[in-house]
């Protein structure tokens, strides 16, 4: 009875979050600051490579001048971005050759 208790919890955990994703989504936060959220709160967030990957994410390295990072920077995370900042935020997320070069080898998005 104590595993299904859990297993329960876990699920309600796992929709709740899933849940505040969507509404930031619908608010307008970073894409960034809802990706690294989403992953602190799922499986990942023990892993050993985490923190590596949402200091990629978060654009932290002082040398770049990427739109995500200036606009969390200057206004900080809970910051409302417009629907254009949101569409070019989510395009510089996925076309970042940081990002793209951390995937795993036979990653198929296209399926």
């Amino acid at each position: 009875m104590a595993n299904e208790e859990m297993q329960f919890k876990a699920g309600l955990e796992y929709a709740s979050a899933r849940i505040k994703s969507v509404q930031n989504k619908l608010i307008g936060i970073n894409p960034c600051v809802i990706t690294r959220n989403d992953l602190m709160s799922g499986i990942h967030k023990d892993g050993k490579y985490i923190n590596f990957f949402t200091d990629a994410l978060m654009s932290k390295d002082e040398t770049n001048n990427l739109k995500r990072s200036r606009l969390i920077k200057e206004k900080g995370e809970s910051y409302r971005l417009t629907c254009e900042e949101q569409v070019e935020c989510i395009i510089e997320q996925s076309i970042d050759p940081n990002l793209l070069g951390r995937t795993y080898n036979g990653w198929a998005p296209y399926y």
